[in-house]
C-alpha cells in the first residue's frame, strides 16, 4: 500500500494481488501440513474424530461425540436425537416458515 496526496493509504492492486497470492499459497501450505501430521494423504479423509471443541473450562469433546452421524432415511424415519428430531418435526416442504 502507498501514501496517496491527500496522506491516506491507497490500494495499489498490484502490490495487493501478489499479497493475496503469497496468503493462498500459504494457507494451502498449512493445510497440506495439519493432512500431513494427522496421518492422512488427502483432505477427504478428515472425520469429526479429527476435530475438537472445548464445551467447558475443563472438558473437550470431539465432533463425532458432539455431532453424530444420522444413519441413511433417519430423519424420513424418525431420529431420535431431539436436535435432529424437533426442528425435522418443524419443517415444511411448502414453506420456508416453521410448522408450530
Amino acid at each position: 500500500m502507498r501514501k496517496g496526496s491527500s496522506g491516506q493509504r491507497a490500494l495499489v492492486v498490484d502490490d495487493q494481488s501478489v499479497r493475496v497470492k503469497n496468503f493462498h499459497a500459504a494457507t494451502l501450505q498449512a493445510l497440506s501440513e495439519l493432512v500431513a501430521t494427522a496421518g492422512l494423504d488427502h483432505l477427504s479423509e478428515f472425520m469429526p474424530a479429527h476435530f475438537s471443541r472445548r464445551v467447558s473450562p475443563r472438558e473437550v469433546v470431539s465432533f463425532d461425540k458432539l455431532y453424530p452421524t444420522l444413519r441413511p432415511g433417519e430423519l424420513v424415519d424418525g431420529a431420535d436425537d431431539p436436535r435432529f428430531r424437533d426442528p425435522w418435526r418443524m419443517a415444511s416442504a411448502g414453506s420456508f416458515r416453521p410448522v408450530s
